[in-house]
């Protein structure tokens, strides 16, 4: 279990505070946030933003479009319209286009020419400027007291942080053991670059990303975004790769969706073998979309959304709701095969199935009530679906399941 984060690297700009709650109450959370996102809002020394913390595979953010091309300065125009794409969007909020902002990098020009003449490399030079405003370690020293032991660093003396004029107290020991001021040799030079570029499957990309304001509609929102991605002209050698939130969900909805094929092909296979036809077990498999009914009406009522594990509880739920029509379909074959009439046979195996079919219900669903109610973005969309599902094709199938079974088997056999 993990959270859908991913850890920023160590910067002396960047920190995260994590909030927890005591206790889960969607509605004192989200009034909390809300207050929270309103109060920093005007916050202008820095960037702050807010971000609910779930189970789940992680992601740079909910909403985010990788932008893939090789010039920097194109992708940089490109950013910007993508930009104003999502701020026009409705429902997104803390945009950030990583292109928007240079840093300010100084750059050491060393004059080559002057350095050979003084007798000295660009590799002294630069271990130089490196031991004297990082600081060089020379010894370590061991208090006794504390029982510590302290490394002990050399550089030129400054206060805090080291500024440019601090450029001006460097100097570098020549060959013949003569001290050269750093600025006989070298230049400063103030330059613009971006922070960080990142490459996506050996593409350089730039990745603009935003939050939703409301976290269920965050596949909403993207698919929003989509058509006015698919109507931009692209300049040759450039595309789009959508990332966030949205490839995640698809990605494993997409491999739950050939599970969920698989796992029906197989029940139905077992079934067929079972009873030596095929339309009895479509008769059985009736129960699927009764449950599926039950789970949807379930998450609907509950609040919980249709998330990556109410997907796993359908594929759970699959197997389990099958049980009731088999012990009624087959019960069924039973009497007819001791020689009862169909409609006699269904109606007394529909009476003494039916306490057995409620008491196997009620008990898998009050094991799944502990894990329901701890009201976990992991456990209750995935208990809810199960618990609305059972429930629904309880009830459903002592009622549909015998109607079908009248209208599609044969009066003398079972097994047709």
């Amino acid at each position: 279990m993990y959270y859908n984060r991913i850890p920023e690297e160590f910067k002396k700009y960047h920190g995260e505070v994590v909030v927890n709650f005591k206790a889960w109450n969607p509605e004192k959370f989200y009034t909390t946030l809300h207050e929270l996102k309103k109060k920093f809002k005007t916050f202008n020394d820095g960037k702050i933003y807010f971000r609910e913390l779930k189970n789940g595979a992680p992601f740079e953010a909910p909403v985010e479009i990788l932008l893939l091309g090789d010039d920097l300065e194109v992708l940089r125009d490109i950013a910007f319209d993508v930009e104003r794409m999502i701020q026009n969007t409705p429902g997104t909020e803390d945009i950030d286009n990583p292109l928007a902002l240079k840093k300010t990098d100084i750059k050491v020009e060393v004059n080559r020419d002057k350095a050979a003449i003084y007798g000295l490399s660009v590799i002294d030079i630069d271990q130089a400027i490196k031991a004297s405003l990082d600081g060089l370690t020379i010894d370590k020293i061991n208090v006794e007291a504390e029982d510590e032991t302290y490394p002990l660093r050399l550089r030129v003396p400054f206060n805090n942080e080291a500024t440019v004029n601090d450029f001006d107290k460097v100097y570098i020991t020549n060959n013949k053991g003569l001290q050269v001021p750093l600025s006989q040799v070298a230049e400063l030079e103030f330059k613009g670059e971006y922070a960080k570029i990142n490459h996506f499957n050996l593409t350089r990309s730039i990745g603009v990303t935003a939050n939703v304001l409301d976290p269920d509609k965050t596949s909403e929102v993207t698919a929003n975004i989509l058509p006015q991605l698919e109507e931009y002209d692209w300049p040759d050698g450039y595309s789009y790769y959508v990332g966030g939130e949205y490839e995640t969900q698809t990605e494993s909805f997409g491999d739950l969706g050939t599970l969920l094929i698989i796992t029906m092909l197989g029940i139905f296979a077992v079934l067929v073998l079972q009873f030596r036809s095929f339309k009895q077990p479509l008769i059985i498999f009736s129960a699927i979309p009764l449950a599926i009914t039950g789970s949807f009406i379930a998450l609907f009522l509950t609040g919980w959304s249709f998330s990556f594990f109410a997907f796993v509880g359908f594929i759970s739920l699959i197997g389990i709701v099958v049980n009731n029509s088999i012990i009624l379909v087959d019960y069924t074959n039973q009497l007819i095969a001791e020689g009862k009439a169909k409609l006699e046979a269904i109606k007394i195996a529909a009476e003494r199935r039916f306490i057995p079919i409620v008491l196997t219900t009620a008990t898998t669903i009050l094991g799944l009530v502990p894990l329901t109610f701890s009201a976990s973005n992991l456990w209750s969309p995935l208990g809810w679906t199960l618990i609305g599902g059972l429930i629904s094709s309880m009830l459903l199938t002592l009622l549909i399941v015998p109607v079908l079974y009248n209208w599609f088997t044969k009066k003398k056999s079972a097994s047709s």
